[in-house]
């Protein structure tokens, strides 16, 4: 009896044992999780953003602007002179085919400057009258001669020959030409057009012959 007792006490004691750390157990806070700092070099990172697109009429004005211009390549006036052959419209004192000078274009100063004078000289030719092929912004584009006399003027002139720009012994030669630049200004400004438009009415009216043919007064 004495032994099943002690047995009894020992039983309980070892009860009351483990209900109490059960209850310690229970009121422990759990560990905490930890918090991986992050790295002192890197930096945040930004949400992506797109850039805007260009319109099409903003690629349209790009590529206009980026647009090359044609080869330019002119001759000397004075070689394209010594191959021009004057043929007369007969009875009228007038070439057959308009003399054509294209405008040097304004990049090689010189030869613009000299052809601008050149053209100012037009007006002190008598008879037939030459003509000064200007664009609606009143850019002279072109010398048509008509008057073969102007021809012999230009020859004379000395400083007029040294002239680097085109030149066509008609029309119809500056139509057909393939050179780019050329074609570029027949394309760009219309120069083939504006000249068969502007160079008309070239010969003299009756009373300007009469009045260069009348004797002079006593």
């Amino acid at each position: 009896m004495k032994h099943a007792l002690l047995l009894f006490y020992v039983f309980l004691f070892s009860s009351v044992l483990m209900q109490a750390q059960n209850k310690k157990s229970k009121a422990a806070p759990a560990p905490a999780k930890k918090v991986q700092a992050a790295p002192a070099n890197s930096k945040a990172q930004k949400p992506a953003t797109t850039s805007p697109s260009f319109n099409s009429l903003t690629n349209d004005i790009s590529g206009e602007s980026s647009k090359k211009l044609p080869p330019y390549r002119p001759g000397f006036l004075a070689d394209s002179l010594a191959k021009f052959n004057t043929v007369l419209e007969p009875g009228t004192e007038a070439l057959k085919n308009p003399y054509i000078i294209v405008a040097p274009s304004s990049s090689d100063a010189e030869s613009h400057a000299y052809f601008l004078k050149l053209a100012s000289d037009l007006g002190a030719v008598k008879g037939v009258r030459n003509t000064l092929v200007k664009n609606s912004a009143d850019e002279v584009l072109a010398i048509a001669i008509n008057n073969p006399s102007f021809v012999g003027l230009i020859n004379e002139q000395k400083k007029y020959i040294g002239i680097k720009t085109y030149s066509f012994s008609s029309l119809k030669a500056l139509e057909d030409s393939k050179d780019p630049w050329i074609q570029y200004l027949n394309q760009e400004k219309s120069l083939a057009k504006e000249i068969s438009l502007q160079n008309t009415d070239y010969l003299p009216m009756t009373s300007e012959i009469k009045g260069m043919n009348d004797p002079i007064a006593p």
